[in-house]
């Protein structure tokens, strides 16, 4: 951004012109090859170098992301009136760019399953179907059987933490449709 502000400003000297009055960047997957702790401050310092660059040029940033973090950290940066969320969607086979309110979210995993994600949940895939499986069978528990309850638990051992709250909820139900203790893995 500095380099490219300085460069507009030697050429327009070198032509004898004016300074633009607007310069636009796009800056395509800004998180890339960023460790999280940089995507978390990589808009805040965008922000801050283009507020450093001469007042009389508007710069505009348009930055596209697929990243939690970024969209977790750029929540108290953003300005409703001057700023814009913008989603791009596959609906039916087409591109759909649609403008969208801007709410926070709080952190990364609320956005993951948020509208601009659109996630059931902030985990692998494995532990989504882990967990769906697992809570079939709750829903199900007549129809349960021994070999099911016990592949389905070596999958929940492989995919959720020891203090993951579905465990308690597994437990429960465990106890309640008196699901023995031989079915663990």
């Amino acid at each position: 951004l500095v380099w490219t502000g300085q460069e507009h400003q030697r050429a327009a000297d070198l032509l004898g012109q004016e300074l633009a009055p607007r310069l636009i960047f796009l800056i395509d997957e800004v998180e890339a090859h960023l460790h999280p702790a940089w995507q978390q401050r990589v808009l805040g310092a965008l922000l801050a170098v283009v507020n450093s660059l001469r007042a009389e040029t508007e710069v505009q940033l348009l930055v596209v992301t697929h990243s939690p973090l970024v969209m977790a950290s750029v929540e108290p940066l953003f300005e409703p009136a001057s700023d814009r969320w913008w989603d791009l969607d596959l609906i039916d086979g087409s591109v759909t760019l649609s403008e969208r309110s801007f709410e926070r979210q709080g952190d990364a995993n609320s956005w993951l399953m948020s509208e601009a994600f659109d996630l059931p949940s902030a985990g692998s895939l494995a532990r989504q179907q882990a967990l769906d499986r697992a809570r079939q069978l709750i829903r199900q528990q007549d129809q349960a059987n021994a070999a099911d309850i016990a592949a389905s638990e070596r999958a929940l051992h492989l995919c959720l933490s020891g203090t993951d709250p579905f465990w308690n909820q597994w437990r429960w139900a465990k106890t309640k449709f008196c699901w023995s203790a031989e079915f663990a893995p």
